[in-house]
Order: C-alpha cells, then structure tokens, then sequence
C-alpha cells in the first residue's frame, strides 16, 4: 500500500515538472520572438528616418513616407517604401533615377528582406 502510494506520488511530482519544464521553454521562446519583433521594429523606424533625411537633403521636405511590408511564412520580409510629393513632378527623369539610386543605397539590417521604392507621382 505504502509502495503504491510512493509510485503515484512520484509519478505526479515527475509530470508536474515535466510541465513547468515545458512552459517555462514555450515563455522564454515567446520572449524571444517578442523582443525580436521589437527589435525589427526599432529598424524599420530607423530606416523611415534614413528615407527621410535623404528626401530632406534632395529638397521634398514636405515628402510623404509609407513603408508597407509582408512577412513570410519562412521569415523573409518585403518592403514598400510609397513617397509621394508634388514636387517629384517637377523633377526630371533622371533626377528621379538619381533619387531612387540614393535610396536603394540606404542599408537595412536584415538579410532575408527585399525593399523597393516607389514614387508616387500624382494625377
């Protein structure tokens, strides 16, 4: 009777660890995943200012910035970067060129990411 008390007990004891062992990982992994998240957000908010200064030093002051992106299923990322501005019409073609070129030159952290940019030209 002893025994059999003593097997059950430990048997419980043995699958309460075993569960705490368990969520105590599946916290630390959803940790992790959150502070990357947080992390790529920083990035993306210091690319946006990148963008920014290099419009600001071509003259669009008034530039509007929208950076839209898609997150894959295996973790690669797509970007958009939208800049609209009265003022890109007035600019020349290879004016334009010359601004997306500056752009593209502009580094982004992460590896498994592809940024295009687009401007926005309106009607």
């Amino acid at each position: 009777m002893k025994r059999s008390v003593f097997i059950m007990m430990t048997i419980l004891l043995s699958a309460v660890i075993v569960i705490s062992c368990r969520q105590t990982v599946q916290a630390q992994r959803e940790s992790r995943v959150l502070a990357d998240a947080q992390s790529v957000h920083i990035m993306e908010e210091e690319y946006e200012t990148k963008v920014k200064e290099v419009l600001h030093a071509n003259n669009l002051t008034n530039a509007g910035v929208m950076m839209t992106k898609v997150i894959y299923a295996d973790g690669r990322r797509e970007y958009t970067v939208k800049i609209h501005d009265r003022r890109l019409e007035t600019l020349s073609a290879d004016d334009r060129t010359k601004l997306l070129v500056q752009l593209s030159e502009i580094g982004f952290p992460l590896s498994e990411c592809q940024i295009s940019h687009l401007l926005q030209l309106t009607p």
